[in-house]
């Protein structure tokens, strides 16, 4: 501390002896004399470790809330004021005391209050990101304030509970930074942040606390169609609404995905799959979910199918032919097919040699049909015909060829 002066209970000024000027750590205090001091704490430097701020309420012995024992008087103005015992940041509070020589037990504390640390950051916010090429992550903002003391950095916590008790991480970022992105969160999981601005002797009190969830969502949309040909298959697209490090595929054969269970991995964010283990005339079930970070989003819908079965191979296909009027002949076909197939269309071939290669011609004929009149050949010639049927499954082989030589 410094002497200022002294003054006396008569009134009169005294300035310091000579002796008693500068920074001192010990004051003479005279009877019947006030003395006016200036203070300057001594900071510790070097610490190996850190303090922090003195936050406790305006009076310790009153309860917490409570308006009994305080002037209710603005200082400034001296208008009537409320003031309610709340917790106040003190800061480092310095404790100096005076006491008589002689009588060591009677001595008179008063605390001090310095500003060592940086006030805290205000206005944390926590906003999540990700979709399904966004992998997860939670952007921290925040307003750090202006003024001395300077930070020289800051502190991000984060929890699984407000209480900053459970699963406690912790980031270190530069002294100037308003933003922080924690990009090592999973999805379906909340998560609270707070922080603080520290430099090396001290640190503030915590920002308000922010809490933000990554949504792991399932996928939606999933489709199965059949697609024609053989052999036989279903493929499946969807929509995926959640980054993944892989895509969880379940076919079973029945709702409730007990019986006949088959469970794949497939690639991350793969968003169809074709599936070519099915077997024709068997119901099948489908479903999807993102995973990522071992945990999975909830099933996407359940698609359903029935697989259909190409249609039975033509048979006893058989063919006549007839003289006609103008010099041509007519090929009277017939053909027989199964009565358990399906079939929405027949495909015959014509052509002039075994191999189907020469004067190809190609007839769709309605399911029905079981006959065909291949009308305007030409007189004293070979055709060959050949017959397949056609249903949303696919397409049956070939019948056996057949040749039909025309009339002269």
């Amino acid at each position: 501390m410094q002497l200022i002066n002294r003054v006396g209970w008569d009134g009169a000024y005294k300035p310091p002896d000579a002796n008693e000027v500068g920074w001192k750590e010990t004051v003479r205090m005279n009877p019947l004399e006030d003395c006016i001091v200036a203070m300057r704490p001594a900071l510790p430097a070097n610490l190996p470790f850190k303090i922090g701020d003195s936050v406790r309420l305006l009076d310790p012995t009153q309860v917490p809330g409570t308006t009994n024992g305080f002037a209710q008087i603005d200082p400034q103005t001296g208008a009537p004021a409320t003031v309610t015992n709340v917790p106040y940041n003190f800061g480092w509070e310095y404790v100096w005391h005076c006491h008589m020589v002689d009588h060591e037990d009677l001595d008179m504390m008063r605390p001090m209050v310095i500003r060592v640390s940086p006030a805290p950051p205000t206005n944390l916010t926590a906003t999540p990101q990700g979709g399904p090429t966004v992998q997860p992550a939670i952007v921290l903002n925040w307003t750090n304030p202006a003024g001395l003391p300077a930070a020289t950095q800051v502190v991000v916590q984060r929890s699984n509970n407000s209480a900053f008790t459970v699963g406690l991480t912790t980031f270190t970022v530069a002294a100037g930074a308003t933003s922080f992105t924690d990009s090592t969160v999973q999805m379906a999981t909340t998560y609270f942040y707070r922080v603080r601005r520290e430099n090396s002797a001290s640190y503030s009190s915590w920002s308000n606390t922010a809490s933000a969830l990554v949504p792991l969502n399932g996928p939606t949309n999933l489709t199965a169609t059949q697609p024609s040909g053989t052999p036989v298959r279903v493929a499946l697209t969807w929509v995926n609404r959640s980054y993944s490090a892989s895509v969880q595929f379940q076919r079973a054969t029945d709702a409730a995905f007990t019986t006949g269970l088959i469970s794949l991995m497939l690639a991350a964010n793969t968003s169809s799959y074709t599936d070519a283990g099915v077997v024709a005339g068997t119901t099948y079930y489908y479903r999807v979910r993102t995973i990522y970070l071992g945990n999975g989003s909830p099933w996407s819908n359940t698609a359903t199918i029935t697989v259909g079965a190409p249609p039975a191979v033509p048979t006893n296909l058989a063919g006549t032919a007839v003289a006609v009027s103008g010099g041509t002949a007519t090929v009277n076909l017939t053909w027989q097919e199964s009565a358990t197939s399906v079939v929405t269309s027949f495909v015959l071939q014509r052509a002039t040699n075994v191999a189907f290669t020469a004067n190809l011609a190609s007839f769709t004929l309605a399911g029905t049909a079981r006959s065909y009149s291949d009308t305007g050949r030409a007189r004293s010639t070979t055709y060959y015909y050949r017959i397949q049927a056609v249903n949303s499954a696919g397409s049956s082989a070939f019948s056996g060829t057949i040749a039909v030589t025309t009339p002269a």
